[in-house]
């Protein structure tokens, strides 16, 4: 764990004892190593393993002036890194509407939140922190990042089959399924994630694509073909693409809108469902196809 924080009333141990509290009551063990006066300076010099995992402990939304996301970009090729923002005035609630950040009123300004003067965005204590609010919400942020981490060292590290990081999930997550949503395809090969772009306008993508939905008795142009023959919604595809730019920048957007699940059973049928696209995000959940199937009311088969 590394400590970017700008407040220094709350000692970075102080949040450690509050995460040790908070996730031994959902039976999870985990244990953390600070790296203690380590600055974005020295990230290069710290040793790291693609089997580690980085917790970075921040205290600001992205985006703001002085932001410190950035200064972690060297560390994410290198193991799984997330973030995670302990600032209260973000965790329960809007620190703008507190006053305590001023949104930029231009469209090109790089940086999008500015600190209020005087306003006390980084001023906060103790007391602050262990409120049930707070708690409430803090934990359900950890549970996500402690996750995200699992996921992102499942991706760098080559050496770990999904089947151990991941059993309860064995039975959908295999090469019987083919998950294409948020502008990628992805799908399993000898026990281990594969991750492709999904851009129907690059031959070499979907080259790379088709080699996997060959399995499935399909291709990128099928699938795109199968839409438009079957779209099961009142509006027209272009309902959900931007109206400005090429038509290659418009289908690379549809894309990356789609989300579509292929599955194979065991007598070798295929099934294909579509989520609409004209959601802004998607929210199939590899948990279990029958499951996907029943509970995504706005799915449609093909």
């Amino acid at each position: 764990m590394i400590d970017l924080r700008v407040n220094a009333v709350v000692a970075c141990e102080e949040i450690l004892d509050l995460f040790k509290s908070l996730i031994a009551l959902k039976s999870v063990d985990v244990s953390w190593n600070l790296l203690d006066g380590v600055v974005p300076n020295d990230f290069e010099r710290i040793k790291l393993d693609h089997s580690d995992r980085v917790l970075i402990l921040l205290d600001q939304e992205k985006g703001i002036e002085d932001d410190r996301y950035p200064l972690t970009k060297s560390l994410v090729a290198r193991c799984a890194v997330q973030h995670i923002n302990v600032n209260p005035h973000d965790v329960t609630g809007d620190p703008v509407e507190k006053g305590l950040l001023i949104e930029s009123k231009r469209d090109d300004d790089p940086i999008k939140l500015y600190v209020a003067y005087e306003g006390g965005y980084y001023n906060y204590n103790n007391d602050l922190l262990d409120t049930k609010d707070y708690k409430e919400a803090i934990i359900r942020k950890l549970e996500v990042v402690l996750k995200e981490l699992e996921l992102k060292r499942l991706l760098i590290d080559s050496d770990r089959p999904i089947s151990q990081v991941l059993p309860l999930q064995r039975a959908c997550l295999n090469e019987s399924t083919i998950v294409i949503t948020d502008g990628y395809l992805f799908t399993v090969s000898n026990d281990r994630p594969v991750l492709i772009p999904f851009d129907p306008t690059d031959s070499d993508m979907t080259s790379k694509a088709n080699e996997y939905l060959s399995n499935f008795e399909t291709s990128v142009d099928d699938l795109l073909n199968l839409m438009n023959e079957n779209w099961p919604y009142s509006y027209r595809q272009n309902v959900v693409m931007d109206y400005y730019g090429s038509e290659v920048d418009k289908q690379r957007r549809f894309a990356a809108r789609i989300t579509l699940v292929l599955s194979r059973g065991e007598d070798a049928q295929v099934s294909i469902m579509m989520q609409d696209p004209s959601y802004d995000q998607p929210n199939v959940l590899p948990l279990g196809m029958e499951d996907v199937y029943w509970s995504t009311k706005t799915g449609h088969f093909f």
